[in-house]
């Protein structure tokens, strides 16, 4: 999406007219109110006398005024895949898809026909041998970086290294042809099972900064996330983003993909995974990092 802004008032409320992506273009005027000097009560009250939403100038401030926020982008630079410019359809080399929904705030969008029914069944028919109980990392860093059993997710897991089989690797070509990010900067596909009363609690999927610094420095952080959902759960099993009140159901072969660029509450990528009422609710997962990592 595009938008012109033109001058709203003598400096400090003024930028160039010229087209820039809209996102970004919010995110450097409050950056700019704030370096000739607003707080976050000016800033708020000025974007809302211009016409801003309240809930649109509470984000925008929130991000400029976290210190981990996106200070990268201000400057014109990305740190990772940038979707601002989807056309609705895809092409995904081998594939074609659709773009169904798209959001700026967080960096979210949700896509029809990224895999076929036939390839949701394979995928599910490989991983089912291979599913062992699913682990987190801690948040506090208490534990090892392998992960942990918990309640917080209550759900079976296969991992499936590059070069497992034709069909993974078609897929992981398809992700990242549609993120323009390589493949040697994703973790391994993660096919995921939930069963009736199986949940994955409110969580970021990025590393802690300061928890897993290690893990960070030698493999790198987490940035974007995509989600591919294999099956449609007759009751139950949809993704909440929290933050935003967006509810997704699983709908065999879409994908939702999501980034957090900066790793704090201010990506709004808190997400859960609403537990099954019926059935069984299959996934793959596909984690970006920051930089290339080992495959083990």
């Amino acid at each position: 999406m595009k938008v012109i802004l033109d001058s709203v008032g003598p400096c400090p409320t003024a930028i160039d007219a010229h087209v820039v992506d809209e996102t970004l273009a919010r995110r450097r005027f409050v950056s700019l109110l704030r370096s000739h000097g607003h707080d976050a009560k000016a800033i708020r009250g000025e974007l809302m006398s211009i016409g801003w939403h309240e809930k649109a100038a509470e984000n925008a401030i929130a991000e400029i005024f976290d210190s981990k926020s996106i200070s990268p982008q201000l400057h014109g630079r990305r740190v990772g895949p940038d979707l601002t410019r989807l056309p609705s359809r895809l092409d995904l080399g081998d594939r074609g898809a659709s773009v169904q929904v798209r959001v700026h705030h967080p960096d979210l969008c949700l896509v029809g026909d990224f895999l076929s029914a036939d390839e949701c069944e394979r995928l599910i028919a490989d991983a089912t041998p291979l599913l062992r109980r699913s682990l987190i990392i801690r948040a506090d860093g208490v534990v090892d970086e392998n992960g942990e059993e918990a309640y917080s997710r209550t759900s079976d897991q296969a991992n499936f290294l590059p070069g497992a089989s034709e069909l993974v690797d078609a897929i992981q070509q398809r992700v990242s042809r549609f993120t323009g990010w390589p493949a040697t900067h994703m973790e391994n596909t993660q096919v995921v099972r939930y069963r009736p009363g199986a949940d994955f609690g409110p969580h970021h999927d990025f590393f802690d900064p300061e928890a897993h610094r290690g893990l960070i420095d030698r493999e790198g952080q987490r940035i974007a996330t995509l989600i591919l959902y294999l099956n449609t759960p007759p009751d139950g099993g949809v993704t909440t983003f929290t933050d935003i009140e967006l509810e997704i159901y699983p709908q065999r072969g879409s994908a939702v993909y999501f980034a957090y660029p900066q790793q704090s509450p201010a990506s709004l990528t808190m997400h859960s995974g609403a537990p099954l009422g019926s059935g069984e609710k299959w996934i793959a997962t596909y984690f970006l990092r920051d930089r290339a990592i080992s495959q083990h």
